[in-house]
């Protein structure tokens, strides 16, 4: 219980820079034993929520160093972005922000 208390506040107080974080409202879930383990489940169609994509900003100092590092897996991908300063609203064509929504 106190990991979860110390997760949600986090949410709120140790969120990303370009995220807004309006409220916080957590409810009690009942746990699945069903033995299914653990999917991936696809995205459920964008409806009433009020997720907003944020403006392109500047790419963030830890993004450029990855990109000036040529032992980094991004050494130089043109697109680099992270929850600091993306996603890019440029390449965004709808939410949720799922790969088949984006213009890459």
């Amino acid at each position: 219980a106190a990991a979860v208390d110390a997760f949600t506040d986090a949410i709120g107080t140790r969120a990303p820079p370009l995220a807004v974080v309006e409220s916080v409202e957590p409810h009690p879930v009942p746990a699945l034993n069903d033995g299914s383990g653990f999917t991936i489940r696809p995205s459920a169609p964008a409806g009433t929520g009020r997720t907003l994509i944020p403006p392109d900003t500047a790419t963030c100092d830890a993004c450029l160093t990855e990109l000036a590092d040529p032992a980094d897996r991004r050494h130089r991908h043109p697109f680099i972005t992270c929850t600091h300063c993306g996603p890019r609203f440029t390449v965004v064509t709808g939410l949720p922000y799922d790969r088949p929504r984006t213009t890459m």
